[in-house]
């Protein structure tokens, strides 16, 4: 994991990429692992209001996936009530799993 702040990918170094690319390759095969997806989708920002640095938005795109949530509309999914998403004990519990794996692998 990236120690220090940067606010763009150009300021990475060839070795911070190296370790990117192992997170996001063990980061998407542990969400297919656990839930099956057809694919995953990885975006990558650094201008959201309050964080000016790079950050990753990782999405496990389940196979029914309806048409106009497809590919950066995806990003609609966030928008949703608090009674239609998904429960905070759950996000935690999955966090917890998806830590433990990271563990498991010596990150």
């Amino acid at each position: 994991m990236l120690k220090r702040h940067a606010e763009a990918l150009h300021d990475l170094s060839a070795e911070e990429f190296t370790e990117l690319g192992k997170f996001q390759s063990l980061v998407t095969r542990f969400l297919f692992e656990e839930l099956h997806n057809q694919k995953e989708y990885i975006s990558c920002y650094g201008e959201a209001e309050g964080f000016p640095h790079i950050h990753f938005h990782v999405f496990a795109k389940p196979a029914d996936l309806s048409e106009e949530l497809k590919g950066g509309k995806s990003f609609d999914l966030l928008k949703v009530s608090r009674e239609a998403a998904v429960p905070p004990a759950e996000i935690i519990s999955f966090c917890e799993l998806l830590q433990n794996k990271f563990r498991q692998q010596g990150m």
